[in-house]
């Protein structure tokens, strides 16, 4: 449970945004027909865990965006305050956040970018993302977190005074670019109209041939917006579930929360 007052602080400081949870992938790691975010930790689906912590953080509007069996996921969860988003061809995280541009028309304030597949995640942390963005005054926000074994995650690129340059996907990364151990969780807090802008200038010129969410980035920075990092050491907290070998370690992890309670 959410700690008393969490939510709190955000109503009494009068700061409004809205939640974007991105939950349209296959999740091909996963090696099943089902999709990702309703493999089961402890019995419920991940996406349980993440609109769990939405609904703590009482944002202005929760909106998921669904691809892959998008229907078994709105069917599975049609008792939760979220509106579904439809991306009809799953083009990358950057393509899945322009899908909610239209229900976002005119909206002016900051959006917060979940995964659905990190069910971990805390509402204390989200909210200290929030709090460094508005105090920060930057127009994008990443959470990043540091490992010894970066794996598939994207490194997080940086000049000598820290500044955020770009964000590198492993699959795109140089052998010298593997080595960096500070990696993005997929987690941000922007200015809506600035990312916006930002991803209908993007391209798809990867190897996945997608429209990256990270590219946002380098495309901020470029455009004369801040763009910072927020660093937790919540390593567990912030890990993606993306194959059958991690949702074991989930279950695991879950059942030692659980205990503590």
């Amino acid at each position: 449970m959410v700690a008393k007052g969490v939510a709190s602080v955000l109503v009494k400081e009068r700061v409004s945004f809205k939640l974007i949870i991105l939950a349209a992938g296959k999740g091909t790691r996963m090696k099943s027909f089902r999709a990702k975010v309703l493999h089961e930790i402890m019995g419920r689906p991940m996406l349980a865990y993440v609109l769990d912590t939405a609904e703590r953080l009482e944002s202005s509007g929760t909106y998921v965006i669904v691809g892959y069996q998008s229907k078994a996921i709105q069917e599975a969860f049609c008792d939760r305050q979220a509106k579904f988003v439809l991306q009809q061809e799953q083009l990358g995280t950057g393509h899945a956040v322009l899908c909610v541009a239209g229900e976002l028309s005119g909206y002016s304030g900051d959006v917060v970018i979940l995964c659905g597949d990190v069910p971990f995640l805390k509402p204390e942390t989200v909210m200290r993302l929030i709090e460094q963005h508005i105090a920060r005054k930057a127009a994008l926000s990443v959470l990043t977190t540091i490992v010894e074994d970066p794996g598939h995650y994207g490194r997080v690129i940086k000049d000598r005074k820290g500044n955020i340059l770009r964000i590198i996907e492993d699959k795109d990364a140089t052998p010298d670019e593997k080595l960096i151990c500070e990696v993005n969780t997929g987690i941000y807090c922007a200015k809506f109209p600035v990312l916006i802008d930002a991803l209908r200038r993007a391209g798809r010129d990867n190897v996945q041939g997608e429209y990256y969410l990270t590219d946002a980035v380098h495309l901020i920075k470029e455009m004369g917006h801040r763009v910072i990092s927020v660093i937790t050491d919540r390593q567990d907290e912030v890990m993606g579930v993306n194959s059958k070998a991690e949702l074991a370690r989930a279950e695991k992890i879950m059942r030692i929360e659980i205990s503590k309670r």
